[in-house]
């Protein structure tokens, strides 16, 4: 289809941070028949508001799975952006981040600790993979952020 769509694109560098998303069950700890549970992304929750252009936040990360890392790549409802340092532990941690912030962030929001941003295929056609008599295929996509 070409440059149709937009696509939502999970930032993952294992460098800098390992939790990767997981499946999590029921309040009972039990899972549906098949053994597949609910998809689960890390997160934090903002302690202060921060509004648009900033460039530090202040999160609680007292119940992250792993403490948030330098150089990780965090978002806050697709917008995404990475930590560039951090001060401080547990409920009051002041993470300066690059790219600054595009959308407000109040007390009590969710931020994910596994970043996400929304993209659209710079190239039309990019999205038609051509198999080879291997029956796979190797499609080059070209990404830019889909800017709303």
């Amino acid at each position: 289809q070409g440059l149709t769509g937009v696509y939502r694109v999970r930032m993952i560098d294992t460098a800098a941070f390992s939790v990767s998303p997981g499946m999590v069950g029921f309040s009972d700890s039990t899972y549906f028949d098949d053994g597949a549970g609910f998809y689960s992304v890390p997160t934090v929750v903002a302690a202060a508001d921060a509004a648009i252009g900033a460039t530090e936040i202040i999160v609680d990360e007292s119940t992250a799975p792993a403490p948030i890392a330098e150089g990780q790549i965090m978002s806050h409802n697709d917008y995404p952006f990475g930590v560039v340092s951090r001060f401080g532990s547990g409920s009051s941690v002041a993470l300066s981040v690059q790219m600054p912030l595009r959308a407000e962030i109040q007390t009590g929001d969710l931020i994910d600790m596994v970043g996400t941003g929304l993209f659209e295929m710079v190239e039309a056609g990019a999205g038609r993979v051509a198999y080879g008599p291997e029956l796979y295929g190797r499609p080059s996509l070209q990404l830019r952020e889909w800017l709303r």
